[in-house]
């Protein structure tokens, strides 16, 4: 598997994902659910998580109120697509809670030297590496 050390190629990208207060096992199956649904549209995308944050960002408008840096139908669609992941992530990690958590988590992705999360958090618990297809 690519290291970026021993193996000159990029690292394959990781998954993270925090949650307050979860135990590694459950943040391993929210991480295997989010890589489910993720896994439905095929390898996992960068994009997907830059879409996803892009959504997130305020809409500027010009002087006649026109979007100046609205994002793409297909970013649209990439950036539901991780909200999905996210939302599996909860339902599997938080399964047997009284309640999920309704602040203190997020899915990112670690790319090998910046990670994609919002900048906000605190460093990720927990982190598993995508298998090599």
């Amino acid at each position: 598997m690519p290291d970026g050390v021993n193996d000159p190629r990029r690292p394959r990208p990781k998954l993270i994902l925090h949650v307050e207060g979860a135990r590694e096992d459950e943040l391993a199956r929210g991480l295997s659910a989010a890589e489910a649904v993720l896994r439905r549209d095929g390898d996992i995308d960068l994009e997907a998580a830059m879409a996803a944050n892009a959504s997130r960002d305020f809409i500027m408008l010009d002087g006649d109120l026109q979007p100046i840096n609205d994002i793409t139908e297909e970013e649209h669609r990439l950036a539901k697509l991780w909200e999905d992941a996210l939302s599996a992530a909860l339902d599997a990690c938080c399964a047997g809670w009284a309640e999920e958590p309704a602040r203190g988590f997020w899915l990112g992705i670690d790319t090998g030297g910046d990670t994609i999360r919002p900048w906000y958090v605190d460093p990720p618990i927990a982190t598993f590496r995508l298998k090599d297809e």
